[in-house]
């Protein structure tokens, strides 16, 4: 099923009001720069559906040649976007070539406030540790996962061509060799270790807390308690 970044803000928006009727405090865990952006109302996004057509003649070009076309279309989404991810490209070019789409704000958090946690550590320390879950998951079953999405008809979805899969994919049609196959995808983790970070940067009000610190965690509990109490 379709689900975009328009659909996870509103569902997200839905669930943090039952939590409020509950009396009780969200915690947002997780999610890529966008999408936090999406939903806590930093990003205006359009309420519209994919062109499928559309989209298969774009997933043909290439990386440059999609990066052109939305400068061309609208320079200012394009500097808001991971221009290294083709799959964030094709939907923003889709949302700028779609007659007739419409921005539909989601309702407001009413001002409220948002206390935002980072969690970062020096580059190499970082990427150490996206290098071990790699090593991890390649001998724990992710070929066999991507087999089974193949066999079921996932081979030419979006799906697979995201981080990590489109790689194991390349691997397994025998494009690439097992050690090739996974430097790559340790290189593209790298990559997207880095565009995060970039990304993120722009954020203002973050607290920073490094992971490689033992104290890290509580750290972290400390800031939170400290907000809470106010």
């Amino acid at each position: 099923n379709y689900f975009s970044a328009y659909d996870f803000a509103g569902y997200g928006l839905g669930k943090i009001r039952e939590i409020e009727r509950a009396e009780k405090t969200t915690f947002i865990a997780g999610g890529t720069g966008f999408y936090i952006d999406a939903l806590t109302g930093n990003a205006q996004i359009k309420a519209s559906k994919p062109d499928f057509e559309l989209r298969k003649m774009l997933e043909n070009l290439t990386l440059e040649e999609l990066q052109k076309k939305l400068t061309s279309l609208n320079l200012g989404t394009y500097k808001k976007l991971d221009h290294k991810n083709p799959m964030r490209l094709i939907r923003a070019i889709e949302k700028e070539l779609t007659e007739n789409t419409t921005t539909t704000p989601l309702p407001s958090f009413d001002n409220k406030k948002f206390v935002y946690i980072g969690l970062t550590a020096e580059r190499s320390y970082l990427y150490n540790k996206a290098d071990l879950w790699l090593e991890s998951v390649w001998m724990n079953g992710l070929i066999g996962e991507v087999q089974k999405l193949i066999e079921i008809g996932y081979e030419h979805t979006p799906q697979l061509r995201g981080l990590v899969y489109k790689t194991v994919l390349a691997f397994i049609k025998g494009e690439l060799s097992e050690t090739e196959a996974i430097q790559r995808t340790k290189y593209d983790l790298h990559s997207y270790i880095r565009r995060q970070q970039t990304w993120f940067k722009k954020m203002s009000g973050i607290a920073w807390f490094d992971i490689a610190e033992k104290t890290f965690s509580q750290n972290v509990f400390n800031h939170v308690e400290s907000y809470l109490r106010r």
